[in-house]
């Protein structure tokens, strides 16, 4: 089966988010007083989440200042879906990504734990089998 060009697209993002982070250089910022970490787009020492490294710093800003910053929230789908970097994989696809990425427990200080692998895998898949649309 040959790939289409989404499929490509996603495969190389998943495979550049996977082979980037690890538990120290994502864009995440502790929350004390709620006892967990917060993933920002773009965090104030510049780091960048797997979407937030492929948009504008200025649409990063804009969707880090909301409550609620999740690619599957209305607003902040509707502000970056005509985005060039965005635009070639659906929301399901990002909303998965973000997951996989803001997921503590996918990473640690080499990079992806065997949970994060395990993610990874099924992302993989879903994107091999069309699921994303």
């Amino acid at each position: 089966m040959e790939l289409t060009t989404s499929q490509e697209y996603m495969l190389k993002v998943l495979d550049d988010t996977a082979k980037y982070y690890n538990y120290h250089n994502r864009s995440v910022v502790e929350r004390p007083s709620l006892n967990k970490s917060h993933c920002l787009y773009r965090s104030p020492d510049g780091k960048a989440c797997a979407i937030g490294r492929l948009i504008p710093n200025n649409i990063a800003s804009i969707l880090d200042s909301f409550m609620s910053s999740g690619v599957q929230e209305f607003d902040v789908w509707d502000l970056i879906k005509d985005l060039e970097t965005i635009k070639p994989a659906p929301q399901s696809f990002w909303k998965d990504l973000q997951a996989f990425h803001d997921g503590d427990v996918c990473w640690d200080e080499a990079g992806l734990t065997a949970f994060g692998n395990s993610q990874y895998g099924h992302i993989k898949k879903l994107i091999l089998k069309g699921t994303y649309a």
